[in-house]
């Protein structure tokens, strides 16, 4: 997906490219050009080697404490990213995350079952193991995780809205169930339109909400890039995201933790490799089984 400001600076090349020789017009153009520049879209305007460093420093915390902090929703989301944006580094800790997962997949209340199948593709599960998933955001968006194998059910729907209806957690939730509906074609774009229409506007108004976690502001902002409304996420963000990066290299769920955190560190690497890298073109989270493969 272009982003509005990503055409206009391309329109923009255009012009200064066939301006004229003429040098009052070429001045002008000139002005022009470099403010068109300018305004491509967010990685073009926080400086790449900020949010390189702040890239790097993310990965090589998460790299420290993969042994003493082991989540295994990590090696999920590591795989995503690792799929999406084929960094070194991030490869090396993606593969060393999905042999940890493979001997201790741990079925916690934050990554039960049904969700293995963000790391392997093969994993299977039942309406009985999705039943058994405390809260409703988990059961809503594992039936998103397995739509193509198991049928939704008939007030599913329904349900997904008011979800999003609710805000917080509930919304980001939401957004990303939506996504991996389209992903595994359950449902047709016209009704996941309809529900993003509403549903976007209300997650930017909660990154700029006041007092709500950080890892939450986060996660809506890596939500805007997921479910390709990378044109909404405003620079000033990405520049706040940078800005309260701890020491350590890792991201605390709340400003008031002493302790960084793997699910906000994670999703503020998502954030700025996203700002850093604007162009890369969007991939499944779903993963799909490695061709003949059994």
């Amino acid at each position: 997906m272009i982003s509005w400001p990503t055409l206009f600076a391309r329109r923009g090349d255009q012009v200064c490219r066939r301006a004229p020789w003429r040098l009052l017009l070429l001045a002008i153009l000139s002005v022009g050009c470099i403010a068109t520049a300018r305004s491509g879209g967010v990685g073009a305007s926080v400086q790449d080697r900020e949010l390189q460093r702040g890239i790097e420093r993310a990965i090589q915390w998460l790299s420290n404490t993969l042994e003493d902090q082991w989540r295994p929703d990590t090696a999920a989301m590591l795989q995503y990213l690792q799929r999406k944006f084929r960094h070194p580094r991030l490869e090396q800790l993606a593969d060393a995350a999905r042999a940890r997962f493979q001997v201790a997949r741990i079925d916690t209340e934050e990554f039960s079952q049904p969700f293995y199948r963000l790391v392997d593709p093969h994993a299977v599960t039942d309406t009985g193991a999705i039943a058994a998933i405390s809260g409703r955001i988990g059961r809503i968006t594992a039936a998103a995780l397995h739509c193509d194998q198991i049928a939704l059910p008939a007030t599913y729907m329904e349900e997904l809205l008011r979800l999003s209806m609710r805000g917080g957690y509930s919304l980001t939730h939401s957004l990303i169930a939506a996504q991996w509906l389209e992903e595994n074609h359950c449902i047709s774009g016209i009704d996941l339109e309809q529900l993003r229409s509403g549903a976007i506007p209300r997650l930017e108004a909660l990154v700029d909400a006041t007092r709500i976690p950080d890892d939450l502001r986060i996660e809506a902002i890596a939500t805007l890039d997921y479910v390709g409304a990378r044109d909404r996420v405003r620079q000033a963000w990405i520049r706040d995201v940078l800005r309260i990066q701890r020491d350590d290299g890792g991201w605390a769920l709340t400003e008031a933790r002493d302790k960084s955190h793997p699910h906000t560190t994670f999703l503020a690497l998502w954030v700025l490799l996203e700002a850093r890298y604007p162009e890369t073109p969007a991939v499944p989270m779903i993963p799909e089984p490695a061709p003949n493969s059994p």
